[in-house]
């Protein structure tokens, strides 16, 4: 695990503990955790992608600008096609290809 989910572990902890505490019923507040842990950000996940891919080696801005609008371009059409944002996001990625595959 990264520590971003090691990050998210250890909050739903601490939230449970300060559940089991409070008046809050420890079900309602493992509800409310699960809805928040599984909420999908599109642009935090595009936001991080751009990390990767500049992590990479992709630094000039224009061809990582166009990177990023076919990306963002193949999201919309697959989401208006009926997919969720996390696995038109997760299609896209796999599709434009990974930026070791990109910058030969």
């Amino acid at each position: 695990m990264d520590k971003f989910y090691h990050h998210r572990l250890g909050y739903w902890f601490y939230q449970l503990e300060i559940a089991a505490q409070s008046n809050q019923t420890v079900e309602r507040k493992c509800i409310a955790i699960w809805k928040w842990n599984n909420m999908f950000d599109l642009e935090q996940s595009i936001a991080d992608w751009r990390k990767q891919m500049l992590a990479a080696g992709i630094k000039s801005p224009a061809p990582l600008e166009e990177l990023e609008s076919h990306l963002r371009e193949d999201v919309e059409e697959q989401m208006q096609s009926g997919l969720r944002a996390q696995q038109a996001f997760e299609n896209s990625v796999q599709r434009i290809g990974h930026a070791d595959e990109l910058k030969s």
